[in-house]
C-alpha cells in the first residue's frame, strides 16, 4: 500500500505540473521529505497525506483506496486541463 501511495503522489505532483520545492512550501515539509515519500524510501504520516491530498485536490480515499482505473482517470483529467 505504501508504494501505491508514493506512486499516485508523484503522479499527481507530475501530472499538475508542481515541483516537489512548491508543494513543499505549501504544507509545510521540505522538498526532500516530499521526494523520499515518493520513491518509497520514507513512509508517510497521515497528518502529511491529508496535506497533500489537500494540496492536490483529491480524497485520501481515492488516493489510497481508489481502483488503479479510478485513479488513471483522475490523471487523464488533470493532464487534459493542462494542455
Amino acid at each position: 500500500m505504501i508504494e501505491q501511495i508514493a506512486k499516485r503522489l508523484k503522479l499527481l505532483r507530475n501530472a499538475l505540473d508542481i515541483t516537489a520545492e512548491d508543494v513543499a512550501f505549501q504544507i509545510n515539509y521540505s522538498a526532500n521529505q516530499i521526494w523520499r515519500v515518493e520513491a518509497g524510501t520514507c513512509k508517510p504520516n497521515i497528518e502529511f497525506v491529508a496535506k497533500m491530498c489537500k494540496v492536490y485536490a483529491v480524497s485520501i480515499d481515492l488516493l489510497v483506496y481508489g481502483s488503479d482505473k479510478e485513479f488513471q482517470m483522475l490523471i487523464n483529467k488533470i493532464y487534459s486541463k493542462t494542455a
